[in-house]
């Protein structure tokens, strides 16, 4: 062996001596030859264009130590841009401090960090990053025990002008009081926040409305020791600015017996409205509080779940809620549409009341744009389906239901004849009749609800299956055209409907429409006396 090397070793330092020459004449790569105001310019754009969701960001860190070691030009370009590291990662943590380094005094771009069973090195490097705060624009912190939470914000720096979106997500449970220490919001100078979201926690006194003068995103979650007056102050603040508000679960505290009344507050871009009226005899509810005193822009959209419970004596619609909907509902154009469905919340069942001011969309439209109101009823175990309808009728009678042409009931179990019977006729300019299931057909064709349908009114049956479905859709139909009042249209699609049935019903009706496969794939038409559609 000692032969083989001794004779290779002279072809071998020949062989070396000729790499300076070779790597000489070697043309540079395409990374080579950028000029480096380009790559700055590149590098600068992935930094300011990058779209992180919460649980990626460490996604994104992972690239920029692809870019910095592709190789030494780009590593130190990118080692000396401070703009790209003030996206903050802790996955994995050991990098953090490093991105703190290299953002030196640039404002950090954001810190998201969420703290479910952290281990002790991440709690402790979270708090190094929120040293830090001050040059935050976006501070995100999502802890499962209320501690993380104290010990994180006791220690931090106070954020300055630049924070514009401030999220702080406690846990669900929490056995202390769980209150945000003040000095965390100590700041001289007021934020520039443009999203403030909290959830179940309490602020100290004061807080709220210091820093909303600029807000467009607010969302108050299960946040203790809140009045009306303090969430009013927030809305004034922001009211030229605000465009989605979001209020769930506020135990508000009662404002004394005493006190003048709480002053309604204009917000003319606000867009969304989400609330709930969840009944607690102990404090005042955001929903029939507060949502009585916007005076929102005709094209808002308002969502509310209400929870209808015996227990609370709240087995009706809440009037103060009821008011503000149909108040909304009066500006600007009518409703046109409704889509009333099943919807569970928390475990409650109940059902779900949509309401466009223009044609409605088909129940399994995805891209439907959102309705002016979106209404969840749900009861609790003590409230009984008919006293749930009770509740919905007067929520009916109190809207503006005048101008409405279409309404679809999609999917509905405790659907009854005396509820559709009296549904209809809140809608007399009703032109469209959409019913989904076998327990909405059923009821609509019990009772008389059908018969109570006017001569010009089309129907659409969609997802009905079995003979007894149909065979009582051919008996209502039946009746109607005894009294001369035919169907103009009926549209039959995805129902699982044998084609005898189908021949008999086209008899009844003037005109007849049937998707005849059971998923709605293939269209069978039906030969016969009357001309079907398909």
């Amino acid at each position: 062996m000692d032969n083989i090397i001794t004779k290779l070793s002279p072809a071998l330092d020949t062989a070396v001596a000729y790499v300076p020459a070779i790597e000489a004449e070697r043309p540079a790569s395409a990374t080579e030859r950028l000029p480096a105001e380009i790559l700055i310019k590149i590098f600068n754009y992935c930094a300011e264009n990058v779209d992180i969701v919460d649980d990626y960001v460490h996604i994104f860190t992972a690239s920029l130590f692809t870019i910095a070691q592709t190789c030494g030009k780009w590593r130190a370009i990118a080692l000396d841009l401070p703009a790209l590291w003030t996206h903050i990662s802790f996955q994995p943590t050991h990098v953090t401090r490093r991105m703190l380094e290299l953002s030196k005094n640039e404002p950090i771009i954001s810190i998201r960090a969420d703290l479910h069973k952290p281990k002790q090195a991440y709690v402790k490097v979270v708090k190094k990053a929120l040293a830090h705060a001050h040059r935050a624009s976006e501070v995100t912190l999502r802890c499962s025990e209320w501690s993380h939470m104290r010990t994180l914000l006791t220690g931090a720096r106070t954020p300055g002008p630049p924070l514009i979106m401030l999220r702080l997500l406690g846990p669900s449970t929490v056995k202390e009081d769980p209150v945000l220490p003040s000095s965390f919001f100590d700041s001289t100078a007021p934020w520039s926040l443009c999203t403030l979201e909290l959830a179940n926690l309490t602020i100290p006194p004061g807080l709220l409305p210091r820093h909303c003068a600029h807000l467009t995103h607010l969302t108050l979650r299960a946040v203790g020791q809140l009045s009306p007056d303090a969430v009013l102050a927030a809305l004034g603040a922001a009211a030229e600015t605000l465009e989605a508000l979001s209020l769930q679960h506020l135990p508000l505290q009662p404002p004394p017996v005493e006190a003048p009344p709480l002053a309604a507050v204009i917000t003319p871009r606000l867009v969304h409205v989400h609330t709930d009226c969840v009944f607690d005899n102990a404090h005042a509810n955001a929903a029939c509080v507060l949502l009585p005193l916007l005076t929102l822009p005709p094209h808002a959209y308002v969502s509310i779940w209400v929870q209808l419970a015996a227990l609370a004596s709240q087995e009706d619609f809440p009037p103060a809620a009821q008011s503000a909907l149909a108040a909304h509902a009066t500006t600007g154009p009518l409703l046109k549409s409704l889509i009333l469905s099943h919807t569970q919340v928390q475990g409650l069942r109940g059902v779900w009341v949509r309401a466009w001011t223009a044609v409605a969309p088909g129940f399994f439209d995805d891209m439907a744009p959102p309705p002016k109101l979106d209404v969840r009823v749900v009861r609790a175990k003590d409230v009984s389906a008919a006293q749930m309808h009770h509740a919905l009728l007067g929520l009916a009678a109190a809207l503006p239901l005048g101008c409405v042409q279409a309404l679809t009931l999609a999917r509905l179990p405790s659907a009854t004849a005396a509820l559709l019977k009296a549904l209809l006729a809140h809608v007399p300019a009703l032109r469209e009749l959409t019913v989904h299931g076998s327990a909405a057909l059923r009821a609509l064709c019990g009772g008389g609800a059908l018969g109570a349908l006017r001569p010009a009114v089309e129907l659409s049956v969609y997802e009905a299956a079995g003979g007894a479905d149909f065979g009582g859709l051919y008996e209502a139909l039946d009746a109607r055209a005894w009294l001369g009042r035919r169907v103009p249209r009926l549209t039959v699609c995805y129902s699982d409907v044998q084609l005898s049935a189908l021949k008999a019903i086209a008899k009844l009706v003037d005109d007849i429409v049937w998707d005849g496969s059971y998923n709605g794939t293939e269209a069978v038409p039906i030969p016969g006396e009357r001309e079907v559609k398909a």
